[in-house]
């Protein structure tokens, strides 16, 4: 190979990655294929996709897998003169440069992924303006949107995966870490979410799916909108940070020594840092596995703290193994950088295990919340949103209620899903199981309190819509005694039923609830299913269907 006039771009390189590494640009315009073009051109003569755009953005996940993982091929396929310890040896020998090396593979990665995506851009847009779509949703705004969304997460992709690649030393190293780097948002919320909610009472485990964070890119920009002011800001953040990587891996690599190819790391001292990664990783599946055979966690608060440490002192030296290329990892040295690992866990424990911020006693104060949405088994199942203050004044006795109850039982006959939506936007939600036990002793007075507010019980059966209501039996374990209602009888059912929540006591209310033998099930205008327990104590209810010619059908 000559020397390129130009210190950045050797055409002899060029031309030899091309041809070896055209086959990434072909399987990525495949893809985006069968991913979008095929499936949209399908539905052009049908009506199986009458919303086009809504399309494009409901297939993020596969879209941002396949960008997130030809990134990572693409990353290290150019980089294989690097790892290569005979490549590495014998391209650096000859009279090319390395700022030529770095920047003409670069160009290569840029148009493998490029080409393919503005090929796809074209053809959604020719889709948009020739083919006869439904609605005709399809338009050159929305195809353009879609094309600088991809483009900032293949930068950023790229940006984070060469970064990863030019500090290690061989190809596993790579794609581990450019793997990890371009999940790690969504594993550190999950896992930090996972560890408070274990740890402190009512928070939720994370319901968050994969499909939504499975990238860095998606986990600030899951959108649900096109492109705004405000999501525009993050793709220029995201085509910055990527763009920003791509130098700072540059820099590194001129200044990277040869003998280092093939370790797993190019520098000592970032060595410090696969280990801590790799520490966490290993500890946190341990410590995952521990968390979900445990029901009463938080009752073992000083037990997983000594399992941490444990499995922390085995993923520590297992990952030093890994860094250094070498069994022989016991020393003081690593010893003394095991002792700060330790005190970044016990911060982490400070603040997750042993709660203490007090996050779990957390109750805003009435005049900072704007409405509270509550749901039971003792409210349909449904969400009731409630905004006037003598509602929340009862709702917060009810928190309250619930966190003097002992909570280390496994016994969990009802729930209670309680979310505060602050006058500054913010939310706090808080999920609790009770044992019946508790509910009798703790919350009792204050729920009933409840079925007698008039604002509450208003929202309860304003919600209930005629669209199906059937009575079910399951008295006798079977789903096939179910009475449906004529829509003549809603009214009045709704009616006798609100008497009966007002004027029984709890302990019937609860019986019904404890022993599920009848339900009364309202499917809304939103499909969405209310669910009413009674027994034949339920007076008004009963004389209801009797009085409608129901009584015998349901109570068999």
């Amino acid at each position: 190979m000559m020397m390129s006039k130009n210190s950045y771009f050797n055409k002899t390189f060029f031309k030899n990655l091309m041809k070896r590494f055209w086959i990434i640009g072909l399987g990525m315009m495949v893809s985006y294929v069968l991913l979008y073009l095929y499936p949209i051109y399908q539905g052009a003569s049908s009506e199986g996709y009458q919303y086009y755009a809504a399309y494009l953005k409901e297939s993020y996940f596969a879209g941002n897998l396949i960008i997130s993982t030809i990134a990572v091929l693409t990353s290290v396929a150019l980089l294989y003169f690097y790892h290569n310890r005979t490549a590495s040896t014998i391209i650096h020998s000859m009279p090319i440069k390395r700022s030529e090396l770095y920047w003409t593979s670069f160009t290569v990665g840029m148009i493998l992924m490029f080409v393919p995506l503005t090929l796809t851009t074209g053809i959604l847009i020719f889709y948009g303006k020739t083919i006869p779509l439904y609605y005709r949703e399809l338009s050159i705004n929305h195809c353009l949107s879609w094309f600088l969304i991809q483009s900032a997460l293949i930068f950023f992709a790229y940006g984070i995966t060469q970064f990863c690649g030019i500090i290690t030393g061989n190809l596993y190293t790579h794609c581990i870490l450019g793997i990890f780097f371009n999940s790690l948002p969504w594993l550190s919320s999950q896992f930090f979410t996972i560890l408070k909610s274990a740890f402190t009472y009512g928070v939720e485990e994370p319901s968050v799916a994969f499909e939504n964070y499975s990238t860095a890119f998606n986990y600030v920009l899951n959108l649900e909108k096109w492109l705004t002011l405000y999501t525009l800001a993050y793709l220029t953040i995201y085509i910055a940070i990527g763009i920003s990587l791509v130098f700072i891996a540059y820099f590194i690599y001129k200044r990277v020594k040869l003998e280092y190819i093939g370790s797993s790391v190019v520098f000592d001292r970032l060595k410090d840092i696969v280990v801590i990664i790799g520490t966490l990783v290993l500890s946190s599946f341990v410590t995952f596995l521990f968390i979900s055979n445990e029901t009463s966690i938080h009752t073992m608060r000083i037990t997983f703290v000594i399992i941490g440490i444990i499995d922390s002192f085995i993923g520590y030296y297992i990952s030093r193994m890994i860094a250094d290329m070498t069994l022989y990892v016991f020393n003081k040295k690593n010893f003394k950088k095991f002792i700060i690992y330790l005190v970044v866990f016990s911060l982490m424990c400070v603040f997750f295990v042993f709660d203490i911020t007090d996050e779990e006693n957390k109750i805003p104060k009435t005049g900072t919340v704007s409405y509270v949405t509550f749901s039971s088994d003792y409210s349909g199942n449904q969400d009731v949103k409630l905004n006037d203050s003598d509602t929340i004044d009862i709702i917060h006795d009810i928190h309250k209620d619930i966190l003097k109850a002992p909570h280390n039982s496994n016994d969990s006959s009802h729930y209670f899903n309680i979310t505060y939506h602050l006058v500054d936007g913010k939310t706090l939600t808080r999920s609790y199981n009770i044992s019946q036990d508790c509910f009798d002793k703790y919350v009792k007075d204050d729920m009933k309190s409840l079925y007698t507010n008039v604002s509450y019980m208003n929202q309860i059966f304003r919600n209930m819509h005629w669209v199906e209501v059937s009575v079910m039996n399951y008295k006798d374990d079977t789903m096939d005694d179910t009475v449906y209602l004529k829509e003549d009888d809603f009214r009045g059912l709704k009616y006798a039923l609100r008497k009966d929540y007002e004027t029984l006591s709890m302990d019937t209310i609860s019986d019904a609830i404890n022993n599920y033998n009848y339900s009364i099930e309202v499917i809304n205008d939103a499909d969405y299913v209310l669910t009413f327990y009674i027994n034949k104590d339920f007076e008004n209810t009963v004389t209801y269907f009797k009085k409608r010619g129901y009584y015998r059908k349901i109570f068999k």
